[in-house]
């Protein structure tokens, strides 16, 4: 069994861990769905699940990243 933070980069899911938590951010075209099936086909134990949305710095970071052009779009 591959180590679950191998499988989600393998299949295009950036990981990150939080002290004791697992944070997975998924691409903007997947599901939970998608990403479950993933851990589950591997038999990785999922013993909890929560939904967030990105923090402010996550968000500020994003616009930093793009061009001026697309900085300024509304």
């Amino acid at each position: 069994m591959q180590s679950r933070e191998k499988v989600l980069l393998q299949n295009g899911y950036e990981v990150f861990t939080d002290k004791h938590l697992l944070k997975i951010k998924r691409p903007q075209n997947s599901s939970i769905n998608e990403m479950l099936k993933v851990l589950w086909t591997q038999n990785i134990l999922i013993k909890n699940i929560s939904e967030t949305q990105g923090d402010l710095e996550d968000s500020l970071l994003d616009v930093l990243k793009k061009s001026p052009q697309e900085s300024l779009e509304v």
